[in-house]
């Protein structure tokens, strides 16, 4: 009787554990992070892990854009010295 009465404190124990095991890696998607702001949750993170990525591409074309500016203004300022040189 007493081995049986040990055995079932055992499972009982192991089935506590697995659920207390389960119920934390289901917590687990739904962590909270307190900031100034208030909490932040997980799809908070994922939605400004893509809003970083975009803003990272505008960013390169905005680059992109003034560089290739920048050489057009450097050739036509070359070609008004050229221009006004010639002209005098």
């Amino acid at each position: 009787m007493a081995r049986n009465t040990i055995a079932l404190e055992e499972a009982l124990h192991k089935t506590k554990a697995a659920k207390y095991a389960r119920a934390k890696r289901r917590r687990r998607n739904r962590r909270i992070v307190d900031a100034s702001g208030g909490p932040i949750y997980a799809k908070d993170c994922r939605r400004k892990a893509i809003q970083r990525i975009a803003n990272e591409a505008t960013q390169q074309e905005a680059a992109v854009e003034a560089r290739q500016l920048r050489a057009v203004i450097k050739r036509l300022n070359t070609w008004r010295r050229i221009y006004l040189n010639i002209r005098n």
